[in-house]
């Protein structure tokens, strides 16, 4: 299997595992869109940031076999690097979804 579709596959999996348990029970796309907003942009952000942290802190330690100082250091830094990402398109994805 590529490699890159099973970190997609790995992401959701996690993001969905994360997620409040309405977001579980969405069988749909608008469904997971609805949950998502009723439990609220913070909480979904924190979630994406903290999934997108320790996959990228996963994938460092893997490749570059790097110190322990060294990862938590990353770690750090992807999952800043993540909300901050996350907090700057969330205004304009809730925009797009109200529409």
């Amino acid at each position: 299997m590529n490699p890159l579709a099973l970190v997609i596959a790995g992401v959701l999996t996690l993001l969905l595992a994360a997620s409040p348990s309405p977001c579980r029970d969405a069988v749909s796309p608008g469904q997971l869109i609805r949950a998502l907003r009723a439990a609220g942009w913070r909480r979904v952000t924190l979630t994406c940031a903290l999934v997108v942290g320790g996959l990228m802190l996963l994938v460092l330690a893997y490749v570059a076999r790097i110190s322990l100082y060294a990862l938590i250091a990353a770690c750090v830094a992807t999952t800043a690097v993540a909300w901050w990402l996350v907090q700057l398109l969330a205004p304009r994805t809730s925009q797009i979804i109200t529409r």
